[in-house]
C-alpha cells in the first residue's frame, strides 16, 4: 500500500513541527534534570559548611572554656607567688615548682577556628548561603575575630 502522507501538501512540515516539538520537550527536560541536580548539589555543599562551621564554633568555644579555667589556674598561682615572697620568706622549691607549674602550662589567649569561615569566603563559596543575614553575621565574626587569631 503507498504512503498517503507523501505528496500531500504540509505533512512534511507536520512531521518537522513533531520532530521540533519532541526535541525541544527532550531539552528543556534535560536542562531541568540538571537544574534540580545543581540545586541538590549546592544544598549539600551549604548543609556541609554549615556543619564545619557549627564544629569550629563549638571547637572555640571549648578552647573559651578552657582558657577561662587556665586563666582562673594562672592568676591563683600567680597570686600565690606573689604573697609567697612578700611574706620576706623564702617558699620550698616544691611549692614553688608546684606554683610555676601553674603558669608554665598556661596557654595564654584563645585562637578561635576559622578555617571553615575564611575557606568560604576565599573560594566564594559564601554566596552559596541564600540567607543574607546569615551570610553578613559570617562576616562580621570573622572580622571580628581576626585579630584573635595570632
Amino acid at each position: 500500500m503507498p504512503d498517503k502522507t507523501h505528496g500531500r501538501p504540509g505533512s512534511s512540515l507536520r512531521w518537522l513541527a513533531t520532530e521540533f516539538v519532541v526535541v525541544a520537550l527532550g531539552v528543556l527536560a534535560a536542562l531541568g534534570a540538571d537544574a534540580a541536580w545543581e540545586n541538590r548539589e549546592t544544598e549539600r555543599r551549604v548543609t556541609a559548611y554549615l556543619t564545619q562551621f557549627q564544629a569550629d564554633l563549638l571547637e572555640t568555644e571549648g578552647l573559651l572554656t578552657t582558657y577561662q579555667e587556665d586563666s582562673r589556674v594562672w592568676n591563683v598561682a600567680t597570686s600565690e607567688i606573689v604573697q609567697t615572697f612578700r611574706r620576706h620568706e623564702r617558699p620550698s622549691p616544691d611549692s614553688l615548682y608546684k606554683l610555676i607549674g601553674g603558669l608554665i602550662f598556661w596557654a595564654g589567649p584563645i585562637r578561635p577556628v576559622l578555617g571553615t569561615a575564611e575557606s568560604m569566603v576565599a573560594s566564594g563559596d559564601l554566596t552559596l548561603i541564600p540567607d543574607n543575614a546569615l551570610r553578613i553575621e559570617i562576616m562580621k565574626y570573622l572580622e571580628s575575630t581576626r585579630d584573635r587569631k595570632s
